[in-house]
């Protein structure tokens, strides 16, 4: 093959490439609604405005105008502002936003306005379904980490705020929807679901049908005690009273939150004084893990599970001790 024949098949693969959908998830969505209007023979014009961090974009509407290309052309006009805080791509008349590197959104307000307001009360276009413009609710987290079952403290920064009971609001985890323990208009308060496994979760609060913009939250593996493998090692009654110290080569069931499945995913195990230990068994609740018979007695030791790179706090610790003799 000709090196411009490879040329040409390179950059037809480029091409092909770029058009394809490369997005990553939208962390938040808008949907253009309404339609043009006309009134003895005059068409409704105005414009569409999308602010976010005080950065704004407008666009015109007028005769032609649909939602789609009301979507279409924001969409476009956000690309080309670099300033602009957030990315935007339309999908027909949904407008969807992308993060933009580590950019945190603090306002996001979105309005529609007609230019002829005597002809045309409202406007021709609507967001959300509001001729008057909305503000998407903001939020913040009283950390931006935490362990399964863990309180988690959501405030509003700005837009609606949550109003005083919840009525028909809902709050999101890590795509699970969650159950507040408090709500006021100001501050809602959750636990952390015990079924997410470690990771990158967002957070959103949906307010009179608008979704906040989400906020990250990681949640990491939960340690809450360790034992004896008791079933596949017996130990002598005896020494169970120290659940929290065992002879190396016994199993040793971790228990927590947040573990997964398994650990087939990168970078998951369990240490203990830095060695990695061998996994007998993994759920998202339980870990039983072997360790080796050069292990130095001493301690206390405690154990680290690592999910996906995200490692447990280590606050449960137990000693090595000698070999147990035998029961009779």
């Amino acid at each position: 093959m000709s090196r411009t024949s490879r040329n040409l098949i390179l950059l037809l693969a480029v091409v092909l490439g770029l058009s394809g959908s490369t997005f990553a998830s939208p962390i938040e969505a808008i949907t253009i609604t309404g339609g043009e209007r006309s009134s003895g023979g005059v068409w409704d014009t105005g414009t569409v405005t999308v602010t976010v961090n005080g950065v704004s974009v407008s666009v015109a509407y007028g005769q032609y105008s649909t939602p789609a290309s009301i979507a279409s052309s924001l969409g476009a006009t956000i690309s080309q502002k670099c300033s602009f805080p957030v990315y935007a791509h339309a999908v027909g008349a949904v407008l969807n936003f992308y993060a933009k590197g580590t950019n945190v959104i603090s306002s996001a307000t979105l309005s529609s306005t007609s230019s002829n307001s005597a002809a045309f009360s409202g406007a021709s276009f609507l967001i959300d379904g509001s001729s008057s413009g909305v503000t998407v609710p903001t939020i913040s987290l009283s950390a931006n980490s935490g362990t399964p079952g863990s309180s988690l403290t959501i405030s509003a920064v700005s837009g609606t705020n949550f109003g005083a009971t919840q009525g028909s609001s809902t709050v999101s985890l890590g795509g699970t929807t969650v159950a507040p323990s408090s709500w006021s208009a100001s501050s809602i308060v959750v636990a952390v679901p015990s079924t997410l496994v470690a990771s990158l979760n967002p957070v959103s609060v949906t307010i009179g049908g608008l979704t906040s913009f989400a906020v990250p939250f990681m949640v990491v593996p939960k340690i809450t005690n360790v034992s004896f493998d008791s079933i596949d090692n017996p130990i002598p009654a005896a020494n169970l009273a120290t659940s929290l110290s065992g002879p190396p080569q016994v199993g040793f069931v971790i228990v927590g939150a947040g573990f997964g499945a398994n650990d087939s995913a990168a970078n998951t195990y369990v240490t203990l004084n830095g060695l990695e230990l061998n996994t007998l068994s993994w759920s998202n609740n339980e870990i039983i893990v072997q360790v080796p018979a050069s292990f130095a007695v001493g301690g206390p030791y405690a154990p680290v599970v690592t999910v996906a790179g995200i490692s447990s706090n280590g606050s449960v610790s137990f000693q090595v001790v000698g070999p147990l003799g035998c029961s009779n």
